[in-house]
This record gives C-alpha cells, sequence and structure tokens, in this order.
C-alpha cells in the first residue's frame, strides 16, 4: 500500500497542478494522505519495534516533510521536491516490505507480491508520463529510460500474470480490463513532440482515469488472488 501511495501522490499533486478535474484529485489526495497515515500508524502497533523499529522511523522520517509538501496550492518549484521524497518513501518502503518478509511477518506467494507490485507500477508510470505532458524539467533527463524500464516491468508482470493456471472468471475479466487501460494510457504518453491545447488536456484526462481504473482493477485482483489461494489450501 504505502509503495503504491508514494507514486500515487505525486501523479494527484501534478494533476491539481494542470488543474485537471481538480475536485476529484483533491479528494483522491486527501484520501491518499489518510490512508499513509493509517497505514503507519497500522504498522506502529502492529510491527515488532526491536526488530523494525528503525526501518519504520525511516518511513515516518519521510513522510512528514512529504505530507507538509503537499498542502496548500501546487506549484511546478515544488514538483521536484515531492517526487524526490515521494521516491525516497518508496526505497523506504520497499525495505520495510523486504525485512518483514524475510522474517515471515507477511505472506510472500509470488502471485499475490507480482499483482501488488502492479499497483506502484501503475501509478509510477501515470507520474512520469503526466510529468512530459506538463513539460517539468526536473528529471527530464532520465526520464524516457525510467518510463521504458517501468513500462518492461508491468508488461512483464502482466504476461506472468495472464500465464497463470490460476484464472477464475474474475480474474480474467479483471485482467482483460487491466490490459485495456494499460493500452489507453500508454496511447495518451506523448511521443517526440510534446501535445498542447485540447490535445494535451484530453491526454491528461486520458492518463488520470487510466491509471485510477488500473489501481481499482490490480486491487481487485490482489484480492481475487488471494481469496483463491485461500481455497486451494483449504
Amino acid at each position: 500500500q504505502l509503495r503504491m501511495l508514494s507514486q500515487r501522490l505525486v501523479k494527484l499533486h501534478l494533476l491539481r497542478l494542470a488543474d485537471v478535474q481538480p475536485r476529484q484529485q483533491q479528494t483522491l489526495l486527501d484520501d491518499s494522505v489518510q490512508r499513509v497515515d493509517a497505514n503507519l500508524a497500522w504498522l506502529g502497533k502492529n510491527t515488532s519495534a526491536p526488530s523494525f523499529g528503525e526501518l519504520l522511523g525511516l518511513l515516518t522520517g519521510t513522510w512528514a516533510p512529504l505530507k507538509t509538501a503537499l498542502t496548500g496550492k501546487p506549484s511546478a518549484e515544488r514538483v521536484a521536491l515531492v517526487a524526490d521524497l515521494a521516491d525516497r518513501l518508496l526505497q523506504d518502503a520497499e525495505r520495510l516490505t523486504t525485512a518483514l518478509q524475510s522474517a515471515g511477518s507477511v505472506a510472500s506467494l509470488q502471485v499475490l507480491n507480482v499483482a501488488g507490485r502492479q499497483r506502484m507500477l501503475s501509478q509510477r508510470f501515470a507520474q512520469m508520463a503526466l510529468m512530459d505532458l506538463l513539460g517539468i524539467e526536473a528529471g527530464a533527463a532520465g526520464r524516457s529510460a525510467a518510463m521504458t524500464q517501468v513500462q518492461g516491468e508491468f508488461e512483464r508482470a502482466l504476461a506472468y500474470l495472464n500465464g497463470l493456471p490460476l484464472a477464475t472468471s474474475d480474474i480474467r475479466t479483471a485482467l482483460d480490463h487491466a490490459a485495456t487501460g494499460w493500452q489507453q494510457m500508454l496511447a495518451a504518453t506523448p511521443h517526440g513532440q510534446r501535445p498542447a491545447g485540447r490535445d494535451r488536456l484530453a491526454r491528461l484526462e486520458t492518463v488520470a482515469n487510466a491509471s485510477e481504473g488500473l489501481l481499482e482493477r490490480f486491487e481487485q485482483l490482489s484480492t481475487h488472488y488471494e481469496r483463491s489461494m485461500q481455497m486451494l489450501m483449504g
């Protein structure tokens, strides 16, 4: 959840900056902030302080300035700070997840890990696509390579999930919708000359809608896979 939310927060900040569906994006941003707070509070109560306290402290230490940076009216000058802090939050969450899995504190089933990670990858790709559409210079030099890497990871994982024999009708439908949403987001991503005017607005809205749709689909898939695994294991 925290890995995904770190990237979703940047995406929503950029959509607020672009004034795309402002009320909806503000509602989603407020909800995401509350979810980070709730996840950190839950971890604080349910993990061992001697074993994981230092890693959790890194998370909370990164979250405090990021939460502050997300308040108030968004600005282009603040994008680099928000993106940098969000990437630090992602790295902190990755370290804690690895530690929890190594200790056997959380499930490490491959299918659940892959489906869960797709949520983060969809939001990460979306925020970089928005930066291109908005002409954000921060990190522009390496953005194309980063987007190619994320796209490759996402599509390999999607192929893996599609190839599993564990496929109920609900899972198959969700995967089909996810593939459609991914193609919509790719089609809205600028290649070469940056779009302007109505074309840019349409692309911004497509990225906004497709990325939220992908998030919903992979939330559903995580639930479907977990239910299927529970049935298989009795």
